[in-house]
Order: C-alpha cells, then sequence, then structure tokens
C-alpha cells in the first residue's frame, strides 16, 4: 500500500446552490456528519474530493450526477497483529466510493482510482428491511 496522497471528503451539491460536505478522511461521530442522513431532493451532483497533503490544493476526483447517485461508501483496511488478535483491530480510511445506479467510482487517498460496473438496478430494488 503507498503513502497516502490525498485527504478525501464526499460532497453534495443542490439546485438551489446549497452545499453538504463531510468530513476529511473520516466517516464523521454524529448522524449529522453522515452523507446517508442529507436528502437527496433536488441533489444536482454528489462529488468525492481531495486535498493534496503539500500543496493544499482541493480538487474534484469523481463525481455523479444528482439523478444517478445511491449512496457514498468508505473503504479502509485493517492490519491483523498475529494468528489470533486480541480487541479491535486497527484500521484506517484508505479511500472512499460514489455508487451511482450503474457503477462504483473508487477514489484512494494515494490517488488511484477504479471504476467498475455493477448489474444492480437500484431503481427496482427496495432496500429498505422494513414494511414487508
Amino acid at each position: 500500500m503507498s503513502h497516502p496522497k490525498f485527504l478525501l471528503r464526499w460532497n453534495l451539491e443542490y439546485l438551489d446552490g446549497r452545499k453538504k460536505f463531510g468530513m476529511w478522511s473520516h466517516p464523521g461521530e454524529f448522524d449529522t456528519e453522515k452523507a446517508w442522513c442529507q436528502t437527496k431532493e433536488n441533489l444536482l451532483r454528489a462529488t468525492i474530493v481531495g486535498k493534496n497533503f503539500l500543496s493544499r490544493e482541493i480538487i474534484t476526483l469523481a463525481e455523479c450526477p444528482g439523478v444517478d447517485f445511491v449512496n457514498f461508501q468508505w473503504i479502509a483496511a485493517g492490519v491483523q497483529r498475529g494468528i489470533r488478535p486480541t480487541g479491535t483491530v486497527p484500521w484506517r480510511v484508505i479511500g472512499l466510493m460514489i455508487v451511482s445506479r450503474d457503477q462504483k467510482s473508487k477514489v484512494y487517498d494515494n490517488g488511484e482510482s477504479e471504476l467498475e460496473a455493477h448489474n444492480i438496478d437500484y431503481g427496482r430494488v427496495n432496500l429498505a428491511g422494513f414494511g414487508r
């Protein structure tokens, strides 16, 4: 695993000019800091932005139109020490992913990115576990 080059965060931009954004390379402690709690109504676009460690420049690394946006997912890595670990496994955030209706856009903190198509039709799948 190469060294981190960027701090990552999610951004949501709305048609009325409002913007919501997450914490740098951290999922957040409270629900108000998390992307899943933000409204998708009138969403213009969802983006992953990165802040370069050296230059402090902020750039857009991945984006998705609001009509296709499903959710964000953090990518983390953990290191297990020994055969039988005791307690929790230490981990750190290494990337962030935008899930859209037809693909997953993964961005890693070292600057690498991947696009992965998926065959889930989020327009037809009921992801709620209640009411059935």
